[in-house]
């Protein structure tokens, strides 16, 4: 089975592809290093990222400006191989997985490589309050203000959601201030045992809880 892990930057889908890869579920063959805002790493495949990278450019958009008016996606027929000739490369195995927040947009390109070779998928969307992702994003220093991220928060569930509604592949959700709790439904979807110790009980420090009318 793969397991694409399927939220928005900054919405808990590096702690959930650690999770799965120390589970048991390998997330990707080569991984980009860790960094101050996500130590333990981002769990991103190189070559997936580079892909959806491509296919982004191509479209007119550039992932890293994060401008939250985003291009239909399309991709083209050699960007397609390259797609297949990932999954075609780990096909072998049991259960592995993927994760980029870029598939909110690419998806589409990933679901007809998965079906190219035969394979299935399940979704693992992960779920966190708008105005945390937009603070997270404002702190790391890609957009200007929160009203920017919140604007892409909607347009990137905007995207999420129409891809849910018409997805071939189960899904479940998970929330990025429950994840100590939602492992359990991590459990009970993949068959493989979490370690909880991977999460860290003050994961969320932007709960929206917290936030003061100004």
């Amino acid at each position: 089975m793969i397991y694409v892990v399927f939220g928005i930057h900054r919405s808990g889908t590096s702690v959930v592809a650690n999770l799965l890869h120390d589970a048991g579920i390998p997330m990707g063959e080569s991984f980009a290093g860790p960094a101050r805002e996500n130590p333990k790493g981002f769990w991103e495949d190189k070559a997936v990222r580079k892909l959806n990278d491509q296919v982004l450019a191509e479209c007119g958009y550039n992932i890293k400006a994060f401008v939250p008016r985003i291009p239909p996606t399309t991709r083209t027929r050699n960007q397609y191989e390259r797609a297949i000739e990932i999954v075609t490369r780990r096909a072998h195995l049991n259960d592995w997985g993927f994760k980029d927040p870029r598939l909110l947009l690419t998806m589409q390109l990933w679901e007809q490589a998965i079906h190219a070779c035969g394979l299935t998928a399940k979704l693992i969307v992960t779920i966190r309050n708008p105005y945390s992702v937009s603070r997270s994003l404002m702190r790391r220093g890609n957009i200007a203000n929160e009203w920017v991220g919140l604007r892409l928060y909607a347009a990137y569930m905007e995207r999420q959601f129409e891809y849910l509604a018409h997805s071939p592949f189960p899904y479940c959700f998970v929330q990025y201030e429950n994840l100590l709790h939602d492992l359990q439904i991590l459990e009970s979807f993949t068959g493989h045992r979490m370690n909880p110790q991977i999460v860290d009980p003050k994961l969320d420090r932007e709960n929206y809880t917290k936030v003061q009318a100004s």
